[in-house]
């Protein structure tokens, strides 16, 4: 029984030391530490904002959304194929990742990943969708004036 339970804990642990997406400003905090813009700040926790966090020679920028990091952009210039699988990795949320074309994958949860020349994005389903409704009102045709 003991056995069961530190397998189960570990999982967990594991788990959500994975998980990024979703995480808040705190969390994102104790990660990688205080965010620029919160060099001299008191309060560290916005409901609708964009952070920018340096870890390990990357350049995080984060997109919060009600709290909660939806979109995060990964900058290094040429990050390698190995780097690019650790993010796969860390931004999985538990879901499997499937490649779509070179350099684009979806998730099984609704994430999605996206790779070009210096940047890796990560993005919630729920800013996957966001951005799809958005474009979708965008080409829809506006109504003529009335005059």
């Amino acid at each position: 029984m003991p056995r069961l339970l530190i397998v189960c804990l570990t999982t967990l642990f594991a788990t959500s030391a994975q998980a990024r997406l979703g995480e808040n400003q705190i969390q994102h905090e104790q990660r990688y530490g205080r965010a620029a813009e919160d060099a001299k700040a008191s309060v560290t926790q916005q409901p609708d904002c964009i952070k920018t966090y340096r870890f390990q020679g990357w350049r995080l920028v984060v997109t919060f959304r009600r709290t909660l990091a939806e979109k995060i952009e990964y900058w290094k210039s040429v990050p390698s194929d190995q780097e690019v699988a650790a993010i796969l990795s860390a931004e999985s949320g538990g879901g499997q990742w499937r490649a779509l074309a070179h350099g684009h994958w979806i998730n099984s949860n609704g994430r999605s990943v996206q790779r070009d020349s210096m940047r890796v994005t990560a993005k919630s389903a729920r800013e996957v969708a966001r951005e799809q409704a958005e474009e979708a009102a965008r080409k829809r045709p506006k109504p003529a004036p009335a005059f």
